[in-house]
């Protein structure tokens, strides 16, 4: 919405600056006037110094026609005394020498070449002689460049003072409240909507304040709207990802053979981390423990679609390497977003203990026996969705009544302080040893407490999840049914 206003009030970095463009912008037209000008000032300086000259000639002619009468004598005499100018000259023509009378009017002023150079000239007719008068017209071309340039300095004095006085004018007026105004749209664009317009150089520029503050208004009251909206839409959305996992505890209050519990929490409103639990058939409980690559509503959905696939394919039978394998393909298809997932499968069969467990990139699951609690380590293969074709294997061990298996994802692991130092699985261990002979709701609270205390107050970035589980095998009364 504010790219278009930036645009307007704000030249790029490869244009030049506003400021510099109005220079240029003076400077061109006082170029371009003082051209023009220069023209006019040359061609009147020159018809007036003509003028000048002709009318100098006509005063020199007057005054020696006047002295002589018709003595050509006295001709001679007024005509070296006499002149039209400093460097001009009177001169006395014998008519018997032939002076071309026809090609050049009596009393105009017409270009006369004399001694090899150029006059202008003038001349009136006696009975035995003709009284001319010359200037250099070299003289002329002098005294009207002189004046000319006078004239040009004059000017560009005049128009350079203007300049000076018009870009002030504009600076104060145009360029400064553009500027301001400039500022402060950027910082609203940067997310300051608290920015207020306050321009009164000028009416256009203070109409143009108050229609950005009512942009400014009308975005900062769309902006709340739709933060109310997408709250509700995100609080919606984190009780439907609730909802998808088991959340009622104790979940089989029917079943003696074990406990369980786990607890989900996001660094977002949603998030990627999912646990999940169920039986496949009457003697074989599932668990998973995943956590999807992203954070926010991307890693939620994919989180679902996981979760889904999951539980379907396990509730068609196979080991879990089976049922990973399958599922990875699935997911690997559409996976336009290029996510994926860890996983922790694992199937038990609650009359003897049996466990099959397949692990997907994941964290290693936490074992305790004999109230010790080690990290039960092993290799791992790739998560899901990573890529297509990936063949997973199962490893197989056997729990005793009284074991205790707690999963999790990495949220816990990398849970880190203010310091910037992680929790890691030291921490998680000793954290464990603190709620030994506690049941899985206590062992998860207590886990929970140990990180909040360790984070001090530290901002979360990751989703924490966890599950407990004890194994506590089949009574004598069950068997006996």
């Amino acid at each position: 919405m504010w790219s278009g206003l930036k645009n307007i009030m704000r030249i790029n970095n490869r244009d030049i600056s506003l400021k510099a463009v109005l220079i240029r912008g003076i400077f061109a037209v006082i170029v371009v006037i003082l051209i023009m000008l220069n023209i006019v000032a040359w061609v009147l300086i020159s018809k007036r110094k003509t003028l000048e000259a002709r009318q100098d000639i006509l005063n020199a002619l007057h005054e020696v026609d006047m002295l002589v009468g018709s003595s050509q004598e006295k001709a001679r005499l007024y005509a070296e005394i006499i002149k039209p100018s400093s460097t001009g000259k009177c001169l006395i023509i014998d008519r018997e020498k032939g002076f071309p009378e026809d090609e050049y009017p009596v009393g105009e002023m017409f270009s006369y070449s004399y001694n090899d150079r150029e006059y202008l000239c003038m001349y009136r007719v006696h009975d035995q002689f003709i009284i001319a008068a010359i200037i250099p017209k070299a003289d002329i071309i002098k005294n009207t460049a002189f004046n000319f340039m006078i004239t040009t300095v004059t000017c560009y004095i005049l128009f350079a003072l203007m300049g000076i006085i018009v870009y002030a004018f504009l600076k104060k007026n145009v360029i400064q409240p553009i500027q301001g105004m400039t500022l402060k749209v950027e910082a609203v664009s940067e997310g300051n909507l608290d920015v207020r317009l306050k321009e009164t150089s000028n009416l256009e520029f203070s109409m143009l304040s108050d229609d950005i503050n009512i942009m400014i208004l009308t975005m900062k009251r769309y902006i709340r709207k739709a933060a109310e909206r997408l709250d509700k839409e995100l609080a919606l959305a984190k009780d439907i990802q609730y909802s998808a996992v088991p959340h009622i505890f104790p979940p089989y209050p029917e079943r003696s053979e074990f406990e369980i519990y786990a607890h989900m929490s996001t660094a977002k409103e949603v998030g990627g981390d999912f646990y999940d639990f169920f039986f496949v058939d009457d003697d074989h409980l599932a668990i998973v423990m995943a956590d999807v690559s992203d954070k926010g509503i991307p890693a939620a959905m994919f989180m679902m679609r996981s979760k889904a696939s999951i539980r379907d394919r396990a509730m068609q039978g196979g080991t879990p390497a089976e049922i990973l394998t399958d599922v990875n393909d699935t997911l690997c298809a559409g996976n336009d977003q290029k996510l994926f997932v860890t996983v922790w499968l694992a199937i038990i069969e609650l009359s003897t203990g049996n466990m099959i467990e397949t692990n997907a990139g994941h964290e290693h699951p936490a074992l305790c026996r004999d109230q010790n609690y080690r990290l039960v380590k092993y290799p791992h293969l790739p998560p899901l969705a990573f890529m297509p074709g990936i063949p997973y294997t199962n490893r197989q061990s056997c729990l005793y009544p009284g074991d205790k298996i707690f999963v999790y994802t990495d949220g816990v692991t990398d849970a880190r302080n203010i310091q910037g130092d992680s929790f890691g699985e030291e921490g998680l261990i000793n954290a464990l040893y603190k709620a030994a002979g506690d049941d899985p709701k206590a062992t998860v609270e207590s886990v929970t407490e140990d990180i909040s205390s360790f984070m001090n107050g530290a901002d979360r970035f990751d989703d924490v999840t966890m599950c407990a589980f004890i194994y506590k095998g089949k009574k004598e009364e069950d068997s006996a049914l």
